[in-house]
């Protein structure tokens, strides 16, 4: 299986993170927020996990949402500017995809390009790709997801 093939998702996201650094997947706890949509109408309020948004009632791993999050992917990106990793992120709206719909590819270090029916996804698959080169333990970590690990 390649690093395209790995479904958007807890797995994913778990592999990003630990391609990050992150180490501990517990929350951290959970603290009270509450708040209102743009309009106002509609509140909101319960325990969320400061670390990685979710609420206590959702359960699962403490990761971020990066394969389905657009804004959780720039995070990403700058902790691989960090690495001196270059980014680049084209948008194609009349590629192969389903008539109207079309995809992005994204790319590190200039010949690390993927492809994907979303940004977020795009730039997960293209910086695994990239980091896996020179990182054996997230290769191993990748072919083990691959198998149903992780």
């Amino acid at each position: 299986m390649r690093i395209d093939e790995i479904p958007a998702g807890p797995k994913l996201d778990m592999l990003v993170a630990k391609m990050m650094g992150q180490e501990d997947f517990g929350h951290i706890g959970f603290f009270w927020q509450e708040g209102v949509t743009e309009d106002g109408e509609d509140g909101w309020n319960g325990f969320y996990c400061p670390r990685c948004g979710k609420a206590e009632a959702d359960g699962g791993p403490c990761v971020k949402p990066y394969s389905t999050n657009r804004a959780c992917i720039w995070e990403m990106v700058e902790w691989m500017n960090s690495l001196s990793y270059p980014f680049a992120l084209r948008l194609d709206w009349h590629g192969p995809a389903v008539a109207g719909k079309g995809y992005a590819t994204a790319g590190f270090s200039g010949d690390h390009h993927v492809s994907a029916n979303t940004e977020a996804l795009a730039v997960c698959y293209a910086a695994l790709a990239v980091r896996a080169e020179v990182d054996e333990g997230l290769a191993q970590a990748i072919i083990e997801s691959a198998r149903g690990g992780i």
